[in-house]
């Protein structure tokens, strides 16, 4: 589950607060269209149990980290800033052994199958 969903939210919101530039290496803004996709991705998390971290990505998305695992696998999701894809990473060891799996976040609601597959069925 995550640690503090309204802790979470709270985040998301700030990042909306950032101007361009807010990393000092020309980073874009923020987009809304990101967070919303990211708060919809965060509901199905913490309904299938996972633990994550956000932080804001320079070209405008989101980055979701999976959090608390005693394990050496590590997924990281990164919310493209029109809201509409996420790209997949899979870790181990440090390794990345699944380099950006593109996921659409479509209409039918396939992302959240996906996203239960990958996190609860651990197709990993």
């Amino acid at each position: 589950m995550i640690n503090n969903m309204n802790e979470i939210i709270t985040h998301l919101n700030y990042f909306l607060t950032l101007e361009k530039d807010w990393d000092s290496y020309g980073s874009s803004r923020i987009t809304t269209e990101s967070i919303e996709a990211t708060k919809k991705i965060i509901k199905v998390l913490n309904e299938i149990g996972v633990s994550i971290f956000v932080a804001p990505v320079p070209d405008g998305g989101v980055c979701i980290e999976q959090t608390g695992t005693n394990t050496s696998l590590e997924y990281i999701l990164n919310i493209n800033p029109d809201g509409e894809s996420f790209t997949l990473s899979v870790w181990v060891d440090d390794k990345e052994v699944c380099e950006e799996l593109r996921i659409d976040m479509d209409d039918n609601n396939n992302w959240i199958y996906s996203l239960e597959k990958i996190f609860y069925g651990n197709i990993f």
